[in-house]
């Protein structure tokens, strides 16, 4: 999944990517759209034929964390992680 794309504030984008540098390139795409909620990511899209759609992520979907890091403000939580 590559979250960094959903990251507004270009430091933060840069920060993403140093501390997850898989997630900068990944090697498969999850295959959906998210924008940031409070404490959450929420799915707003889940594209035909994904992986999230095999995984039977749906639309309204909340992400509360991926692989142990909770899904707060990315924008926030990035630029912190970069200092």
């Amino acid at each position: 999944m590559s979250c960094a794309g959903g990251l507004k504030n270009p430091a933060a984008k840069a920060a993403w990517s140093k501390n997850f540098p898989a997630a900068a390139e990944p090697a498969a795409e999850l295959g959906c759209r998210f924008k940031q909620q409070d404490g959450h990511a929420l799915i707003t899209h889940v594209l035909n034929g994904s992986a999230a759609e095999r995984s039977g992520l749906m639309p309204q979907d909340k992400i509360i964390a991926v692989d142990g890091y909770a899904c707060r403000d990315f924008d926030h939580q990035a630029a912190d992680d970069s200092r």
